[in-house]
């Protein structure tokens, strides 16, 4: 049986940085870490590489993902096609109880505000500004793009503690929502996205820069 416990635990560190882009995840190591063996750790991984989170070697070791900037700037040009058409459908078929469940999460997210439970919180009222339009595969897909670009986030302090920056884009979108504003909700998130998207980018270049 699969530790799902432990692909959750390997997931946790991968997204808050403990282990970084591009790091080699040993069985060996990690069965040491965990106090397991290496069986359960080799299905750990199998979960993380199945989620897009590791890369699997042939010599029973597997890398964190890590992505070039033209792959990153690709995965924020796809998430913005993806995220603003699931929002337009969403906001056609959404109901008052939507729309206040939508504000409800920001609510929420407000308050983990800089925190390590912002990610979850984040993601949590993005997916219910989306839920309402019904295309389940569509929103699972969204939500590995945007685990994979956490992966990437968690690396620079910068971006971690910067989170404040995107309350008010979320308020403009959910004032729009709640507004049924279609066209000004999908023009605040392409721009919410895009922001985000140009900021990791940035950060990227810079660390590039210096080494």
């Amino acid at each position: 049986m699969v530790d799902q416990g432990l692909a959750g635990s390997i997931r946790r560190d991968i997204l808050a940085g403990r282990l970084a882009a591009g790091s080699e995840l040993r069985q060996t190591d990690l069965a040491n870490q965990f106090g397991v063996s290496r069986i359960p750790i080799r299905d750990a991984l199998g979960i993380l590489t199945a989620e897009g989170l590791v890369v699997a070697r042939p010599n029973r070791s597997a890398r964190v993902l890590s992505l070039t900037l033209e792959e990153v700037s690709e995965l924020y040009a796809i998430r913005r096609l993806l995220e603003c058409d699931c929002l337009r459908l969403a906001m056609t078929r959404a109901s008052d109880r939507d729309r206040e469940e939508a504000l409800r999460e920001l609510r929420r997210s407000n308050l983990d505000v800089d925190t390590e439970t912002w990610p979850a919180s984040d993601w949590a009222f993005h997916q219910a500004l989306y839920i309402p339009s019904g295309r389940r595969q569509q929103i699972d897909l969204i939500a590995r793009l945007r685990t994979h670009c956490r992966v990437h986030i968690a690396a620079y302090d910068s971006l971690r503690q910067g989170t404040a920056n995107w309350l008010e884009d979320h308020a403009a979108i959910v004032d729009a929502y709640l507004a049924r504003d279609i066209d000004r909700a999908v023009s605040h998130l392409g721009k919410h996205l895009e922001k985000a998207g140009n900021d990791l980018i940035g950060a990227m270049r810079q660390e590039t820069q210096h080494t």
